[in-house]
Protein backbone atom coordinates (compact mmCIF):
# COMPACT_ATOMS: atom_id res chain seq x y z
CA UNK A 1 0.00 0.00 0.00
CA UNK A 2 3.03 2.51 0.92
CA UNK A 3 5.08 1.54 -2.23
CA UNK A 4 4.13 4.13 -5.08
CA UNK A 5 2.61 2.48 -8.03
CA UNK A 6 6.27 3.83 -10.22
CA UNK A 7 8.28 1.65 -7.99
CA UNK A 8 10.11 -1.40 -9.73
CA UNK A 9 9.14 -3.41 -6.77
CA UNK A 10 5.09 -2.36 -6.54
CA UNK A 11 4.37 -5.27 -9.14
CA UNK A 12 5.97 -8.25 -7.07
CA UNK A 13 4.61 -6.52 -4.18
CA UNK A 14 1.53 -6.92 -5.11
CA UNK A 15 1.58 -10.25 -6.48
CA UNK A 16 3.64 -11.28 -2.78
CA UNK A 17 0.38 -9.81 -0.94
CA UNK A 18 -2.13 -11.71 -2.60
CA UNK A 19 -0.26 -14.77 -2.37
CA UNK A 20 -0.19 -14.22 1.22
CA UNK A 21 -3.50 -13.96 1.93
CA UNK A 22 -4.35 -16.54 -0.49
CA UNK A 23 -2.05 -18.46 2.01
CA UNK A 24 -3.46 -16.94 5.41
CA UNK A 25 -7.24 -17.71 3.96
CA UNK A 26 -5.73 -21.88 3.64
CA UNK A 27 -4.49 -21.71 6.65
CA UNK A 28 -7.46 -19.85 8.18
CA UNK A 29 -9.47 -22.69 6.51
CA UNK A 30 -7.33 -25.27 7.96
CA UNK A 31 -7.73 -23.97 11.42
CA UNK A 32 -11.27 -23.91 11.59
CA UNK A 33 -11.51 -27.94 9.74
CA UNK A 34 -9.29 -28.54 12.48
CA UNK A 35 -11.45 -27.14 15.29
CA UNK A 36 -14.55 -28.73 13.50
CA UNK A 37 -13.24 -31.60 14.02
CA UNK A 38 -12.06 -31.89 17.08
CA UNK A 39 -15.17 -30.35 18.54
CA UNK A 40 -16.63 -33.34 16.47
CA UNK A 41 -14.74 -35.99 18.61
CA UNK A 42 -15.04 -33.87 21.50
CA UNK A 43 -19.17 -34.56 20.77
CA UNK A 44 -18.81 -38.42 19.86
CA UNK A 45 -17.05 -39.05 23.31
CA UNK A 46 -19.06 -37.09 25.67
CA UNK A 47 -22.86 -36.79 23.79
CA UNK A 48 -24.85 -39.98 24.55
CA UNK A 49 -27.23 -40.78 21.63
CA UNK A 50 -28.42 -43.60 23.38
CA UNK A 51 -32.23 -43.28 22.66
CA UNK A 52 -31.66 -41.41 19.26
CA UNK A 53 -32.23 -44.17 16.61
CA UNK A 54 -32.91 -41.77 13.23
CA UNK A 55 -30.20 -39.11 12.05
CA UNK A 56 -31.68 -35.69 12.67
CA UNK A 57 -31.14 -33.62 9.10
CA UNK A 58 -30.04 -30.08 9.59
CA UNK A 59 -32.73 -28.91 7.49
CA UNK A 60 -35.72 -30.29 9.87
CA UNK A 61 -34.34 -28.91 13.26
CA UNK A 62 -35.64 -25.77 14.99
CA UNK A 63 -34.00 -24.40 18.18
CA UNK A 64 -36.04 -22.35 20.41
CA UNK A 65 -35.22 -21.56 24.49
CA UNK A 66 -37.97 -22.98 26.86
CA UNK A 67 -41.16 -21.11 27.33
CA UNK A 68 -40.80 -21.37 31.26
CA UNK A 69 -38.25 -18.12 32.32
CA UNK A 70 -36.00 -20.18 34.82
CA UNK A 71 -32.40 -19.89 35.08
CA UNK A 72 -31.72 -23.68 33.54
CA UNK A 73 -28.95 -23.55 30.48
CA UNK A 74 -31.42 -25.52 28.50
CA UNK A 75 -32.98 -25.38 25.11
CA UNK A 76 -35.56 -27.36 22.68
CA UNK A 77 -34.46 -28.63 19.48
CA UNK A 78 -37.64 -29.76 17.35
CA UNK A 79 -37.41 -32.17 14.58
CA UNK A 80 -41.04 -33.40 12.57
CA UNK A 81 -42.81 -34.61 15.80
CA UNK A 82 -40.08 -34.62 18.24
CA UNK A 83 -38.67 -31.99 20.69
CA UNK A 84 -35.39 -32.69 22.34
CA UNK A 85 -34.62 -30.88 25.41
CA UNK A 86 -30.59 -30.03 26.11
CA UNK A 87 -28.94 -29.12 28.75
CA UNK A 88 -25.41 -26.73 28.21
CA UNK A 89 -23.16 -25.97 31.30
CA UNK A 90 -24.13 -22.01 31.17
CA UNK A 91 -26.56 -20.08 29.38
CA UNK A 92 -23.69 -18.84 27.56
CA UNK A 93 -22.70 -22.36 26.06
CA UNK A 94 -26.37 -22.52 25.61
CA UNK A 95 -26.18 -19.69 23.74
CA UNK A 96 -23.28 -20.83 21.53
CA UNK A 97 -24.97 -24.04 20.79
CA UNK A 98 -27.80 -22.45 19.27
CA UNK A 99 -26.27 -20.18 17.31
CA UNK A 100 -23.91 -23.03 16.10
CA UNK A 101 -26.87 -25.47 15.00
CA UNK A 102 -28.66 -22.55 13.70
CA UNK A 103 -25.33 -21.81 11.12
CA UNK A 104 -25.11 -25.39 10.47
CA UNK A 105 -28.53 -25.62 9.18
CA UNK A 106 -28.14 -22.25 7.11
CA UNK A 107 -25.21 -24.01 5.49
CA UNK A 108 -26.66 -27.12 5.34
CA UNK A 109 -29.85 -25.49 3.38
CA UNK A 110 -27.18 -22.93 1.27
CA UNK A 111 -25.18 -26.51 0.34
CA UNK A 112 -27.92 -27.75 -0.62
CA UNK A 113 -29.22 -25.28 -2.85
CA UNK A 114 -26.09 -24.66 -4.71
CA UNK A 115 -26.19 -28.38 -5.36
CA UNK A 116 -29.22 -28.63 -7.39
CA UNK A 117 -28.43 -24.94 -8.95
CA UNK A 118 -25.25 -26.76 -10.21
CA UNK A 119 -27.38 -30.05 -11.14
CA UNK A 120 -29.73 -28.02 -12.94
CA UNK A 121 -27.11 -25.90 -15.21
CA UNK A 122 -25.07 -29.10 -15.99
CA UNK A 123 -28.61 -30.60 -17.01
CA UNK A 124 -28.84 -27.38 -19.05
CA UNK A 125 -25.49 -27.00 -20.34
CA UNK A 126 -25.35 -30.57 -21.60
CA UNK A 127 -28.58 -29.40 -23.84
CA UNK A 128 -26.47 -26.34 -24.74
CA UNK A 129 -23.96 -26.44 -26.99
CA UNK A 130 -20.65 -24.88 -25.01
CA UNK A 131 -18.35 -24.38 -27.60
CA UNK A 132 -17.04 -26.16 -30.71
CA UNK A 133 -13.62 -28.25 -30.66
CA UNK A 134 -12.18 -27.95 -34.48
CA UNK A 135 -9.36 -30.79 -35.46
CA UNK A 136 -7.18 -30.57 -38.32
CA UNK A 137 -5.10 -33.77 -38.95
CA UNK A 138 -1.62 -32.60 -40.81
CA UNK A 139 -0.25 -35.47 -41.32
CA UNK A 140 -0.77 -39.32 -40.95
CA UNK A 141 2.50 -41.75 -40.53
CA UNK A 142 2.14 -45.72 -40.95
CA UNK A 143 -1.71 -46.00 -42.27
CA UNK A 144 -3.14 -49.44 -42.37
CA UNK A 145 -4.50 -50.84 -45.62
CA UNK A 146 -7.48 -52.42 -45.79
CA UNK A 147 -8.35 -56.06 -47.28
CA UNK A 148 -8.33 -54.54 -50.87
CA UNK A 149 -4.82 -52.80 -50.32
CA UNK A 150 -6.15 -49.21 -50.16
CA UNK A 151 -5.97 -46.14 -47.46
CA UNK A 152 -9.24 -45.30 -45.91
CA UNK A 153 -8.44 -42.69 -43.40
CA UNK A 154 -10.65 -40.61 -41.19
CA UNK A 155 -10.90 -38.80 -38.07
CA UNK A 156 -12.83 -40.53 -34.88
CA UNK A 157 -13.51 -37.87 -32.07
CA UNK A 158 -15.03 -39.26 -28.62
CA UNK A 159 -15.39 -36.47 -25.44
CA UNK A 160 -17.53 -38.04 -22.38
CA UNK A 161 -20.58 -39.41 -24.16
CA UNK A 162 -20.22 -37.96 -27.60
CA UNK A 163 -18.68 -39.52 -30.23
CA UNK A 164 -17.83 -38.37 -34.01
CA UNK A 165 -16.84 -40.25 -36.94
CA UNK A 166 -15.42 -38.11 -39.79
CA UNK A 167 -16.18 -39.75 -43.66
CA UNK A 168 -13.38 -41.23 -45.31
CA UNK A 169 -10.67 -39.28 -46.85
CA UNK A 170 -10.03 -40.15 -50.56
CA UNK A 171 -6.19 -40.34 -51.16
Amino acid sequence: ESTPEDHPDHRNLITALGKSEELCSQVNEGVRQKENSDRLEWLQTHVQLDGLNDPIFLNEVLTRLPTDPSDEPTFHLSHIDHVYTLKAENNNERTAWMNKIKEAADLYIFTEKKKREKAYQARTQRNAGIGRLVVTIVEGCNLVKTSNGRHDPYCEVTMGEQSHTTKTVQV
